[in-house]
């Protein structure tokens, strides 16, 4: 097993941790800052914390992060399924870092219900390290441009989650329907739905794009070798 291997695995277990610790470590602090709330609904704003993308994908990211890691000390080759879904994590990451640096951080408050550090590593540090192991690690597979539908179809089915709860969840401190993001909310984005719609579409795109360039980067073996893309078309 050559060194650059047992490398990565160490570079994906630290990054990994960085991202339970970072999922935790907000979780914690803002069951403490919602419980200082008058009229705080506790489990309702737990299942809100995991229904914001950027939760689901570095959750995600643990698990993928851990299975490649076992994967390259144990493994020549990684299976296909494994292909796919690091791809796709790699995706959703950047894609959450890319759309809270240019939407969300412009406006954020300094409230006290954010974590400083866990909110970097998750929207900057950890998609960083992601795209990084990526480009860089000796376990990447050819992958057929059959990912980019299936890369497209989680966050529309998120998408989909988010405006059917929407008009039903309601925030007991507010008395206002609650949304993972304002550029998701219906009720407060100028044009409401309409507004809301475009960004979807916008996201989507942005996914489509990261995908075809994760695809593309895919097919630049590192080796003489060749094999059939995961997710080829026949």
């Amino acid at each position: 097993m050559g060194s650059a291997r047992r490398s990565f695995a160490l570079l994906r277990v630290a990054c990994a941790a960085a991202y339970a610790l970072a999922v935790a470590a907000q979780l914690a602090h803002s069951i403490g800052f919602w419980q200082a709330q008058e009229g705080a609904d506790i489990p309702f704003l737990v299942l809100g914390f995991f229904s914001y993308f950027t939760m689901e994908s570095g959750i995600a990211a643990v698990v993928v992060l851990g299975a490649g890691a076992a994967l390259l000390l144990t493994r020549p080759d990684p299976p296909r399924w494994f292909a796919v879904a690091r791809a796709l994590i790699v995706v959703y990451t950047a894609t959450t870092g890319i759309a809270y640096n240019l939407l969300l951080r412009p406006i954020e408050t300094d409230d006290g219900s954010v974590v400083p550090w866990s909110n970097e590593w998750l929207h900057l540090w950890g998609p960083l390290c992601l795209v990084l192991d990526w480009l860089l690690a000796p376990d990447r597979r050819p992958l057929g441009w059959r990912t980019l539908w299936i890369a497209v179809a989680i966050p529309l089915a998120w998408a989909a989650y988010t405006f059917a709860r929407g008009p039903i969840a309601l925030d007991t401190r507010t008395d206002t329907n609650w949304y993972p993001y304002p550029f998701l909310n219906p009720d407060t984005a100028p044009g409401g739905y309409g507004t809301t719609s475009l960004y979807v579409v916008a996201i989507s795109v942005l996914i489509v794009s990261l995908s075809a360039l994760v695809v593309l980067s895919s097919r630049r073996r590192r080796d003489a070798d060749r094999e059939t893309p995961v997710g080829a078309d026949r």
